[in-house]
């Protein structure tokens, strides 16, 4: 029988220091005298909801849907653009005869995480100022209610 167990811990100065302590004991205890595989996963980092708000309000609706560059484009056909230049990435299947083929995926924003949203937006602001487009500062929308992008982008 299979069995997998998580427990959430914390990496301070070289050392392991698990959230229930008595709970991973335990967990080890039944595993005594078997042999296991231990597996170290980064905790996922959700992107914000400031994050999600900057990018559609502030840079597709307020900005780009405001220029002659995009002049004609539905919102969805904005963000399709940019995850299709940003968030693309190519796996190989093999086919019976041995051919590869290769099939394109593009990543969905539901599935990013804190950082990897804050550098799809940095490259979205990178490619908007080569076209000379500047959206304004998170700060600089309404009640700066987008403001924690930067901040968290830069962490």
């Amino acid at each position: 029988m299979e069995v997998i167990v998580r427990h959430k811990a914390s990496v301070r100065k070289g050392k392991i220091s698990f959230l229930k302590p008595i709970v991973n004991q335990n967990n080890i205890e039944r595993l005594e005298g078997k042999d296991i595989y231990v597996m170290y996963e980064e905790v996922y980092d959700p992107k914000t909801t400031d994050q999600l708000g900057y990018y559609f309000g502030g840079i597709i609706r307020a900005t780009c849907m405001e220029t002659e560059l995009f002049g004609g484009w539905e919102f969805n056909d904005i963000d399709r653009e940019f995850r299709t230049m940003f968030l693309t990435f190519t796996k190989y299947k093999e086919l019976g005869n041995g051919e590869k083929v290769p099939i394109i995926y593009v990543d969905e924003l539901r599935d990013l995480s804190k950082t990897r949203m804050g550098k799809f937006t940095e490259n979205v602001l990178n490619w908007l100022a080569i076209h000379e487009i500047y959206p304004l500062e998170p700060e600089e929308y309404k009640l700066g209610k987008y403001k924690t992008i930067i901040q968290n982008a830069k962490q």
